[in-house]
């Protein structure tokens, strides 16, 4: 099967908007959880689409990228134990010091409990060690018990486990030469789709994988390998310019009830990854002090939860996510310079090369990329490196 040849050249982070785009998600996210923390039940984009939330298409967009990106990693620099580090430095160093934080400091904070009961709780010692990665408890005992949504102290993290699933997966192709061959790749990306659109019709909601229902898990994994599918036909697919993707995005949030799904799945890969490689250059600026979204997108829950446990209805909805906002970019800051890059420091360059491996070790969107490339690109100016 033949290989994509690594490109030679490194690409700077304003030659694409993904830094722009991921940041937008995680903001997204952030905004898309206010209303049913906020007890609101207006969320602009269900109503608009009849089903999905802004939330969801964030998790979506996250997904699509991320399949991207792991794909050209593994091109790259096809090495079975470097790809699985690189990864694991970019996921697991900022979870885990959340989890610890949460656990033995905001949780005996905030919990109703004495304290000698949280902490014999077998409910701790579970948040640790599974939430995130294979096991969903989103809760610690006697915390946020009387909130508007009560209990859950971070349900954004239902999506890690997903994440990690789709490596280990790609690892695998990786391993027996699927990644590295546009025609298996594409079949592949073909196979995640049908298998999301049987698990919706014909299996039932009781039968479940990674601890949700399997058609939710099997929902996003189809655009992961749709993003590495389109890492080995984006040279050759024409450029989708901004009045396009325009029509494009309005034609899919028109689409509401069962038409919504299979056009997104078709369509929204695609505009994406356009709308990231139609670099602008005024958008440069979101990773001018870091990239900030990873620790947005587990660090906003919790600090919206937490305005609400000391404020509640005592504040509007619009001071509810001013506030929540600032919170969370503050942790999301800390995380970011205190252990997310140093953690990144830390992964492994190819041996015998000048050039560095791919260090875009992801969770969805979670990375750097400051050395994107990509084969036979062209930006809208001309020739790319």
């Amino acid at each position: 099967m033949s290989r994509p040849q690594p490109p030679t050249n490194s690409a700077k982070h304003t030659d694409n908007n993904l830094d722009f785009i991921r940041l937008l998600a995680a903001l997204a996210v952030l905004i898309s959880h206010s209303y049913p923390l906020y007890a609101n039940p207006a969320e602009p984009l269900a109503l608009l689409t009849g089903s999905i939330t802004l939330g969801t298409f964030a998790v979506y967009i996250f997904f699509i990228v991320s399949g991207f990106l792991v794909a050209q990693s593994w091109n790259r620099d096809p090495d079975p134990v470097r790809f699985s580090i690189r990864r694991a430095l970019r996921l697991l160093p900022g979870l885990y010091v959340f989890l610890f934080i949460s656990t033995v400091f905001v949780g005996p904070l905030l919990t109703e409990l004495p304290l000698s009961e949280y902490f014999s709780a077998a409910r701790v010692s579970g948040y640790v060690w599974q939430l995130g990665i294979f096991w969903l408890q989103g809760y610690l005992p006697g915390v946020y018990e009387h909130n508007v949504f009560p209990i859950y102290f971070n349900g954004s993290l239902w999506s890690i486990r997903i994440e990690v699933a789709c490596y280990i997966v790609a690892l695998v192709l990786g391993i027996v030469g699927v990644l590295s061959s546009k025609a298996a790749t594409t079949a592949f990306a073909l196979v995640a789709f049908v298998a999301y659109y049987y698990a919706t019709y014909f299996v039932s909601g009781t039968h479940g994988f990674l601890n949700m229902e399997m058609k939710q898990s099997l929902d996003v994994a189809a655009y992961f390998y749709a993003g590495s599918m389109l890492f080995h036909w984006w040279p050759k697919l024409p450029k989708l310019h901004g009045a396009y993707a325009l029509a494009t995005l309005i034609a899919i949030l028109t689409l509401g009830g069962s038409r919504l799904q299979p056009v997104l799945h078709l369509a929204l890969p695609f505009l994406i990854l356009s709308i990231a490689f139609h670099p602008v250059k005024i958008l440069s600026f979101a990773a001018s002090r870091g990239d900030f979204s990873y620790g947005i997108y587990v660090y906003s829950f919790p600090v919206q939860q937490t305005v609400m446990h000391f404020f509640g209805h005592g504040i509007s909805f619009a001071a509810f996510i001013t506030l929540s906002l600032i919170g969370t970019m503050a942790c999301a800051f800390l995380s970011w310079h205190v252990v997310e890059r140093p953690a990144l420091q830390l992964k492994p360059t190819r041996r015998n090369s000048r050039r560095p491996a791919d260090d875009r070790i992801l969770y969805p969107l979670y990375a750097k990329n400051e050395h994107l490339t990509l084969p036979q690109f062209k930006s809208p100016g001309g020739e790319g490196p």
